[in-house]
C-alpha cells in the first residue's frame, strides 16, 4: 500500500512539473519565459567574404565554390580545370563568359556589368541540366 501511494504521489509531482492538471482539475496555465535574444540566420554561404576579388574553378560540371559572397568592385578569375567547354551565365544580367578546357579567364569588375548588390543564381549554359549552378551574393563594395 506504501509503495502504491509513493507512486501516486511521484505520479503527482511529475504531472505537476509537465503543465498537468491543477488540483482542482483545470489546465495548468503555461509559466512564464525568460525571453531569449534573437538568434541571427547564417551569413549566405559563409563567413568568407571575397573583397578583393574571387576565382571560380569550374571542374567535373561543377563549379567551386557555388556558392559565393563578393564585393562588386574588383575584377574576378574563371578556371576551367575540367577537359570541356565551361560557361558561366549571371541570371538576370548581360554576364556570360565561355571559358575553353584548361583554359583561364580575368573579367572586369562586377559594377563595370552592370550588376547591382543582390543574390543572383548562376550557372553553365552548356552543363545547367547536369547541375552546374550556384548561387553569387554581390555585396556593394
Amino acid at each position: 500500500m506504501r509503495s502504491t501511494v509513493a507512486g501516486l504521489a511521484v505520479l503527482c509531482v511529475l504531472a505537476a512539473a509537465c503543465g498537468g492538471a491543477t488540483p482542482d482539475h483545470r489546465p495548468a496555465s503555461p509559466t512564464p519565459t525568460t525571453p531569449q535574444a534573437a538568434v541571427s540566420s547564417p551569413p549566405p554561404c559563409s563567413d568568407q567574404v571575397s573583397r578583393h576579388g574571387f576565382t571560380l574553378v569550374m571542374l567535373d560540371y561543377r563549379f567551386r565554390p557555388d556558392c559565393l559572397t563578393v564585393s562588386r568592385a574588383f575584377g574576378f578569375r574563371l578556371s576551367n580545370r575540367g577537359s570541356v567547354r565551361h560557361n558561366l551565365t549571371i541570371a538576370g544580367t548581360g554576364l556570360s563568359v565561355d571559358v575553353a578546357p584548361g583554359d583561364r579567364a580575368t573579367e572586369a569588375p562586377l559594377q563595370r556589368s552592370d550588376i547591382d548588390p543582390g543574390t543572383y543564381r548562376f550557372f553553365c549554359r552548356f552543363h545547367r541540366s547536369r547541375g552546374m549552378t550556384g548561387t553569387i551574393h554581390v555585396l556593394a563594395a
